[in-house]
Order: C-alpha cells, then sequence, then structure tokens
C-alpha cells in the first residue's frame, strides 16, 4: 500500500509494508494513526494517514517507512486505541526513531497517553498523562520491551 500526503508544499510518501506482525491483546481496538510533521520555517502539522495501522501494519515491510521532502521533518505518530496500551508490534513505528504516542479513544482532559521512543539504550515507556499504569500494565508493557529490545 502506498500512500502520498501533501504537507504545505512538500509530499510525503508512506510504504505501509511490516514483517510478521504478532497478534495485539484481546479487546485492543485501534481506530486511526496520524503524523506530526514539522517545517524548517517552524509550522506543525497534524496529519490523519486513513488506512495506517501500527497495532495491525502490513506483513510485507519490516518497519514504518516515510520519505519526506527537504524542509520537513517527522515528529512522531500518534494512534488512538480502545485503550492507551502498548502494542505487540509498536516498535513497528517506534524503531524508526521517532516516538510513538498512543492516546486513549476520547476526550477526556484526563484520559491516558503514553509514548514509546527509542533510545540509544533501547526502547522506553513513559505516561505523558493520565493515572500511571496498573501493575499487570507495567508487566506488560515491560514483556514489550524486552521483545523490542530483542528485534533492534
Amino acid at each position: 500500500m502506498k500512500l502520498a500526503v501533501t504537507l504545505l508544499l512538500a509530499s510525503v510518501a508512506w510504504s505501509a509494508q511490516a514483517a510478521g506482525p504478532a497478534t495485539p491483546p484481546s479487546g485492543l481496538v485501534e481506530t486511526s494513526c496520524s503524523f506530526m510533521f514539522s517545517t524548517d520555517e517552524g509550522e506543525s502539522r497534524f496529519v490523519e494517514v486513513p488506512g495506517l495501522s501500527v497495532l495491525h501494519p502490513p506483513a510485507s515491510q519490516p518497519k514504518l517507512d516515510v520519505q519526506l521532502d527537504p524542509g520537513i521533518s517527522m515528529d512522531g505518530v500518534v494512534c488512538w486505541r480502545s485503550r492507551a496500551e502498548i502494542g505487540p508490534n509498536d516498535d513497528w513505528a517506534a524503531g524508526t526513531g521517532v516516538p510513538l504516542y498512543i492516546k486513549q479513544e476520547g476526550d477526556a482532559a484526563d484520559s491516558t497517553v503514553l509514548v514509546l521512543e527509542l533510545t540509544e539504550v533501547g526502547y522506553r515507556v513513559r505516561v505523558v498523562s493520565g493515572p500511571e499504569l496498573s501493575s499487570e500494565q507495567a508487566d506488560q508493557t515491560v514483556s514489550h520491551i524486552e521483545r523490542f529490545n530483542l528485534r533492534r
């Protein structure tokens, strides 16, 4: 699948292909994903990408691949899910070096937002807003991070 997104005067081509996606946790649903872009002039854009799924990436490309025009940078990927929860394929996006933000669906001011980032020493997850992870969520997140670090 190939998608072209026009941003200001620049175009961005997204090629979605991934290898061997794992099965997400039961009941976890991803409703949409967007890219966050900025320009050398300091302008920022938030662009919804129809068909983009980090939770269920396509099976033919090992990681997210976005070609950007000069002067455009990608600052992150944002996905809305039924729960703010790290999924088994989230390194597909975060492995490109841009943060992956997972937002709980809805507009509640106290809804949970997580960010998965790739650092020099490996992946990490931070709670950006909302309540801390439960011990079960924390255990599941640690399990995903360990698997992500093995796949680096």
